[in-house]
């Protein structure tokens, strides 16, 4: 096969908005899949993708064009938006590892996924954000890629600098307009002066709860595929039937409930009052509920879903404040 053009081309010009042909999906696609592919593994080029090529407002901004994109029914846009989401993932992985293991000389005191962050990355918290609260349910699964993918991005971003933008509507929100729009709005500004990327969508005027909205497709999951029993031979039944792996779609999600209440107090607080509130009725076992706190307990007893167990056994511990 001939190829037409150097495959170790910085992201500027794989990922650049410029060309009226980059603009397409399929070919941005193409762009992420080959970055995507050379980030999985540290190196040079990812400190000199994100210090010097400028990817990281350039990703941001295809991400968000690739929404507008996909909700008007372009083809390959979702495929686009998965293989650039697993770009965000490598970079905010990898490239704060390598920084640290830089400075600290210490590469073999590797730190846990989600534990480090650079500001370089900012850009990248509002269109996370955005689409983890736009991306619309699946018919059959309330968890499919791209939102999987998201979800996964999102568990290295931490809570507590970003207060403002993962729970507008919270007691820690900030009024009038949220510093989401502020920061995407700069980026926008620094790549397209004149005109926003084709497919571009706005960022939403009143930002959505992130909280409020983990809370809600973990309710649909638990309740889509573990309504009673979990290690009923039914629900794998049904798993296999929807060719989904439970057991390594929805963990993430509890380990990203659990990181936003235990950075939040105010998450926490409103969270607990969800699921544990004050009066809450005991006349029945908790665990025979046909509720989300029901399910939750129930899945803590599982021998079929040891992971999902124990994320959802983290987030009950970080809900209850580590105690």
């Amino acid at each position: 096969m001939k190829v037409s053009r150097p495959l170790n081309g910085p992201p500027r010009r794989l990922l650049t908005t410029r060309p009226k042909r980059e603009t397409t999906p399929d070919y941005v696609f193409l762009g992420a899949r080959i970055l995507f592919v050379a980030t999985t593994q540290q190196s040079d080029f990812i400190v000199r993708a994100v210090n010097s090529l400028g990817a990281v407002d350039i990703v941001a901004t295809k991400l968000d064009s690739l929404l507008g994109l996909m909700q008007a029914g372009r083809p390959m846009s979702k495929e686009a938006m998965i293989d650039a989401l697993k770009l965000v993932f490598n970079l905010l992985l990898q490239y704060p590892r390598m920084m640290q293991a830089r400075a600290k000389d210490d590469a073999a005191n590797k730190p846990v996924m989600g534990e480090l962050w650079d500001d370089k990355f900012t850009p990248f918290v509002p269109i996370l954000l955005h689409l983890f609260n736009s991306l619309p349910q699946t018919t059959n699964s309330p968890l499919a890629p791209p939102l999987t993918h998201v979800i996964h991005a999102l568990i290295n971003v931490p809570v507590a600098p970003f207060a403002e933008q993962w729970f507008p509507t919270s007691a820690t929100s900030t009024p009038t307009s949220t510093k989401s729009e502020t920061t995407f709005s700069k980026v926008r500004q620094r790549l397209s002066p004149t005109s926003p990327p084709s497919g571009t969508l706005p960022l939403p005027n009143g930002a959505k709860d992130a909280l409020r909205r983990g809370f809600d497709l973990l309710d649909a999951t638990l309740a889509t595929f573990t309504p009673d029993d979990p290690d009923d031979q039914s629900v794998r039944a049904k798993c296999r039937e929807m060719d989904v792996s439970l057991d390594d779609v929805a963990p993430p999600l509890a380990l990203l409930m659990a990181r936003m209440v235990r950075e939040d107090d105010e998450a926490r607080r409103r969270m607990k009052q969800w699921l544990l509130p004050a009066d809450l009725d005991r006349s029945t076992p908790l665990e025979k509920r046909p509720n989300l706190l029901g399910r939750c307990l129930r899945l803590m007893t599982s021998v079929y879903f040891p992971k999902l167990k124990d994320s959802i056994g983290e987030m009950f511990f970080a809900l209850c404040n580590s105690d």
